[in-house]
């Protein structure tokens, strides 16, 4: 069979894919293809997963024919179209129309040429609201989500049978909250895909299990900003001598080590220790660790920019749940 990944970046999702396949439909014949326009990402997919064919490629130029894939030549796609246009962090204005439309680019350039068996579309929930931009470049109030329904009316036009739903990988033992939302789409199929239950009991990772606490810090004192010095009093007013601290200039929380992490972003967030004395921006690897990312993962790079490419990635486990239940469905 053939898996198709795209907008791959690092390859969480083909950590989650891998584990599904070998748990539901393992065979010598399978074959996995992934791509990504950020050849930095390429770097660690590639060195993470040898056996998948990987190609730098930017896919609001690149359809399935292009390379190589013929209809009924795809049994499972998955696509995590960038979710900055769709997300609380970039704001209401300014949103680019191109990045949105990546989604149609894999409709048309993917879905309806190579016709897969299955798909799964991931995004942040504010995908439902994809619509019309104004002259600012701000979503059209009177419109919103216009886009999005056409967009699964086309999906079923195709024959698939489509089930949207959310989806948090903190309830499958993730450490970060992170709530996504799936498109998923069954070829010919008589009813649409129903999405797996959390686990009635499992005891989810803290951010204190994620954090390497032996890595040096540096004075908090250098750090004068309005939202570090807000942070910086919750957390002295709830007594705790150690605390996250988000990169969102939104959220002015700060957070337990023994607790759940907030939404990870690109934006490395700041552990503070020492008694609220010291900080440093989370690593990669921490960062891995949360969304469910094995400890042997290697990460290509170095400070933020290896961070960037896990903090755009998926909830793993939650990963895992869902294509396991599909493949077991659909292979």
């Amino acid at each position: 069979m053939n898996f198709v990944s795209l907008f791959a970046g690092i390859g969480g999702e083909h950590i989650a894919l891998k584990r599904a396949v070998a748990k539901v439909c393992a065979s010598s014949r399978n074959r996995f293809y992934a791509c990504d326009v950020d050849p930095r990402r390429a770097a660690s997919f590639a060195v993470n997963f040898p056996e998948t064919t990987f190609r730098v490629r930017d896919l609001a130029k690149t359809t399935a024919l292009d390379e190589g894939f013929e209809a009924g030549g795809i049994d499972f796609l998955w696509a995590s179209p960038p979710c900055t246009e769709f997300s609380r962090v970039k704001g209401t204005t300014g949103l680019n129309a191109g990045v949105q439309n990546l989604a149609n680019d894999v409709l048309n350039g993917w879905i309806r040429t190579a016709r897969p068996r299955a798909f799964v579309f991931e995004n942040v929930p504010g995908m439902q609201n994809w619509g019309p931009l104004d002259e600012r470049g701000a979503r059209v109030k009177s419109r919103l989500g216009e886009y999005f329904e056409r967009f699964l009316s086309e999906l079923r036009a195709l024959g698939y049978a489509v089930s949207t739903f959310k989806l948090d990988g903190f309830r499958f033992g993730g450490a970060s909250k992170r709530v996504r939302l799936y498109v998923a789409g069954f070829l010919d199929a008589a009813s649409p895909f129903a999405p797996p239950e959390p686990p009635p009991k499992i005891a989810s990772k803290t951010i204190r299990d994620c954090l390497r606490l032996d890595l040096p810090t540096k004075p908090l004192a250098r750090l004068r900003g309005k939202a570090t010095l807000a942070r910086l009093d919750a957390a002295r007013d709830a007594g705790w001598s150690d605390a996250l601290f988000p990169n969102h200039g939104f959220l002015h929380e700060a957070y337990p080590l023994d607790g759940a992490f907030p939404t990870l972003t690109t934006r490395p967030p700041m552990f503070v220790g020492d008694n609220l004395k010291n900080y440093r921006y989370l690593t990669a690897p921490e960062a891995g660790a949360a969304l469910g990312f094995p400890d042997d993962f290697i990460y290509v790079g170095a400070g933020s920019d290896a961070y960037r490419g896990v903090g755009g990635s998926v909830s793993v486990d939650a990963t895992e749940a869902i294509l396991a239940k599909l493949f077991g469905e659909v292979f």
